[in-house]
């Protein structure tokens, strides 16, 4: 009969070495990801090899607090998102930055009140908040240029933009 550390030794394991092998192959770093699920994975083997089942435990903590929950916040982020429902979409998306601070999420509110500014018929507010986080280097720069294109309907910028990366298109 196996034991639950057994099993979530196994689930922890599996899903995290799963989930940092497609981290690696998108080739874009996501190192606060690698670093959690580095964590995760560390403990739970530390855990079986010295037969701590405590360690296991934590490591299902972990997991559950700095990987399945922001996930399960995004994902309601993203669907607040197509409802149009800026506002409670970004307060998910500061509980979800602040559970997982890197790989830019905690820029994510910020790109959520550019949109509800644009709904709300603020054109030039939305704008400026778009212009802020398209600068190079910003894990919102490239969505941002091309909604701000979009929204001044500078529509040549957003065609320039899609010819430099056609991948993403």
């Amino acid at each position: 009969m196996p034991t639950w550390s057994n099993l979530a030794f196994w689930m922890l394991v599996v899903t995290s070495g799963i989930a940092i092998v497609r981290l690696l192959r998108q080739g874009v770093p996501h190192r606060g990801w690698l670093v959690v699920l580095g964590v995760v994975v560390a403990l739970a083997l530390a855990g079986r090899i010295l037969l701590q089942p405590g360690w296991i435990g934590v490591a299902l903590g972990v997991w559950f607090l700095l990987v399945w929950l922001p996930s399960v916040l995004m994902l309601l982020v993203r669907q607040l998102s197509l409802r149009e429902r800026y506002r409670a979409a970004a307060i998910l998306a500061r509980a979800a930055a602040l559970l997982h601070p890197c790989d830019g999420w905690w820029q994510m509110p910020r790109y959520l009140h550019a949109f509800r500014l644009a709904r709300a018929g603020d054109l030039d507010g939305a704008a400026r908040g778009l212009e802020r986080l398209s600068v190079p280097g910003s894990p919102y720069a490239d969505r941002a240029r091309v909604h701000l294109g979009r929204l001044t309907q500078r529509w040549d910028d957003v065609v320039a933009w899609s010819r430099e990366r056609p991948d993403q298109v």
